[in-house]
């Protein structure tokens, strides 16, 4: 495993990136590393190999290089390089512009269910806010013509500490009202219509809990709520996996008038129970460290600090 090195940023001056400026970026991606780009070259397929669900269309033009890890930020990667892929069209927040040799801090999102070259080649590089080009102590976000900020790098591994830390298990721990495992037992979508005239499509999942880790649940069974998709969105709808009958999961919930108990910490606090390991995010499959004994000490543990 590759070590974790962030520095504190300077405390007698006004920080040049701040946690609110990275939170909406970082917050749910599957792994943020810093490194240097190896290898580029560029490779036209068929639209269906990396959009699944879109069966028609024409061929697509991508970028596919190596990434020499130097640093894990955020998430688990224990091998030399990552292999990512990055859209080459000139579109609205998806510019394509490393060129070898660059060092970056990249945010990135695991592609399941690609074919093809997509088969093994699990990382997607996403938004120009998703993405640091790292220079002499500063970086440079997004488009290297028109960036979206610049700045000292220690502000920057500063900001990413914080986002970590608030995705942890220790926070999220701590956070939480519940906390359970339990499987589920039913998964029932109802359109509704909010106070303010909004349409809302509700997910409820319906969950058979085996273990009542935090909090008071009454009876056996709890039933969470959540949006998965749809126009509205109000401040506690969050990016959350699927959840199908028969699945097995931990959920950190908290409370919301509005909806009842819903995962307030999206795919940072939903995690299916696969024998003995863990999955984060039901849709990119990202295997946790834990199995399922020593996640529940870790639970325990912060809980108790």
């Amino acid at each position: 495993m590759f070590p974790i090195i962030i520095s504190s940023a300077a405390c007698n001056a006004e920080a040049t990136i701040d946690v609110d400026d990275v939170l909406e970026d970082l917050l749910y991606e599957d792994l943020v590393v810093e490194g240097e780009v190896c290898g580029i070259s560029e490779i036209t397929v068929p639209s269906r190999d990396f959009f699944v669900d879109l069966p028609h269309g024409p061929d697509e033009i991508f970028a596919v290089f190596d990434f020499k890890v130097k640093n894990v930020l955020i998430g688990d990667w224990d091998e030399e390089f990552v292999p990512i892929v990055g859209f080459t069209g000139s579109g609205c927040e998806y510019h394509f512009d490393l060129e070898e040799n660059d060092t970056y801090i990249l945010a990135l999102r695991r592609h399941h269910g690609g074919k093809g070259a997509f088969e093994s080649i699990r990382y997607i590089l996403r938004r120009d806010a998703g993405r640091f080009l790292v220079r002499d102590g500063n970086f440079i976000r997004g488009w290297k013509k028109f960036p979206m900020q610049h700045g000292e790098l220690a502000d920057l591994y500063d900001a990413i500490r914080k986002v970590r830390e608030r995705r942890s298990i220790k926070t999220i721990s701590r956070e939480a009202e519940i906390i359970a495992r339990g499987t589920v037992i039913e998964v029932r979508e109802t359109d509704e219509m909010t106070a303010e005239g909004y349409d809302m499509r509700l997910c409820n999942v319906k969950l058979n809990i085996a273990s009542k880790i935090k909090g008071n649940i009454e009876g056996d069974t709890l039933t969470i709520g959540m949006i998965q998709k749809g126009l509205y969105w109000p401040n506690w709808r969050v990016k959350v996996p699927d959840m199908n009958k028969g699945e097995e999961w931990y959920v950190f919930l908290k409370w919301n008038d509005e909806i009842g108990y819903y995962p307030f910490a999206g795919v940072n606090g939903l995690f299916r129970v696969e024998g003995d390991r863990l999955i984060r995010d039901n849709h990119n499959m990202i295997y946790l460290k834990y199995d399922p004994a020593s996640f529940e000490n870790e639970i325990f543990k912060s809980i108790q600090e």
